[in-house]
């Protein structure tokens, strides 16, 4: 299992845009991975009706059978599949993956 760990605000739009392609990308390829938001980078779970936001790029991702990920803060409205974890729940579900991937 590969932990797809996303820490950068939705402003850092490289980096962002780098994960999300990345999650399209294992998920077209079915491989089993776990998509984590921590600090900052919670906001890309918030609505956004920008075309390309974050959010809407990554609501996509039930279409490819992602249908969960993870949170370590609530936000407001945040996508249907969000589920928020303390800080140390999401770092014990990090360290049983066999891989991981931070942006």
């Amino acid at each position: 299992m590969i932990a797809l760990v996303f820490s950068a605000p939705p402003a850092d739009k490289k980096r962002t845009r780098a994960g999300i392609d990345l999650a399209m990308t294992l998920a077209t390829f079915e491989t089993e991975f776990e998509l984590y938001f921590v600090g900052a980078a919670a906001d890309c779970l918030a609505p956004d009706e920008r075309p390309k936001s974050a959010s809407r790029l990554l609501a996509s991702l039930p279409l490819y059978g992602l249908a969960q990920w993870y949170c370590d803060r609530a936000v407001d409205n945040a996508l249907d599949g969000t589920q928020t974890l303390t800080p140390s729940a999401i770092h014990q579900r990090i360290r049983q993956c066999q891989q991981v991937i931070r942006v």
